[in-house]
């Protein structure tokens, strides 16, 4: 599957696949934080990426860097999670 971008939401809005796993990733962390009877709140994460050009597939080391976006725990509803994501960068 290529990683780029999926339509996800119902006002047409474009999201990256990465937005979809930070968002499923929140909602199995708020549903720990209730389950611990724990306030949901922002958490800081850390998400590695890749940054190697097209062509660059055969080229052996280390080409990646790291977005530091935080888990938007704190709200409830998912479809408003993804679509807040991509501003929480």
């Amino acid at each position: 599957m290529r990683h780029g971008r999926r339509k996800n939401d119902q006002a047409g809005a474009w999201r990256h696949l990465n937005d979809v796993f930070l968002t499923a990733i929140s909602g199995g962390y708020r549903a720990l934080l209730l389950a611990r009877g724990e306030q949901p709140h922002m958490v800081p994460s850390r998400v590695l990426a890749s940054v190697r050009a097209p062509g660059e597939k055969s080229i052996y080391d280390n080409r990646v860097s790291a977005m530091l976006p935080y888990l938007l725990v704190h709200i409830a509803d998912p479809v408003r999670r993804l679509t807040a994501t991509p501003r929480s960068r």
